[in-house]
């Protein structure tokens, strides 16, 4: 759970229609002081639904498009903050989405 005093002014980028959880997490990292764990016996429940965005597929070139998108993102907020954001969580954001986009051209 997030506190709404960490989130203050902090929005999801509605530009995205994929990938925008993890930028809007990445834009709160430099309000994160700790990372408290649940107990293990806590269960999530996921509801995947077979045509949410991420459950789409897409051409090569879209997904190549949808990359580049959230990188220019990362990208974006990491320059124009680049004291506050530590250079190594922004690297593997860039690369965690370069993974997702080879992965997909795999098939």
């Amino acid at each position: 759970l997030i506190s709404r005093e960490l989130i203050r002014d902090a929005k999801f980028d509605t530009n995205l229609f994929k990938g925008e959880d993890a930028l809007f997490m990445f834009v709160l990292s430099p309000r994160i002081l700790k990372i408290i764990s649940t107990a293990p016996d806590v269960v999530y429940f996921r509801r995947i639904r077979p045509y949410s965005a991420s459950r789409t597929k897409y051409s090569f070139f879209k997904e190549v498009e949808i990359g580049f998108q959230q990188q220019w993102r990362y990208t974006i907020f990491y320059i124009q903050n680049i004291s506050k954001y530590s250079f190594a969580l922004y690297i593997s954001r860039i690369l965690a989405v370069f993974k997702v986009m080879l992965m997909k051209m795999k098939g």
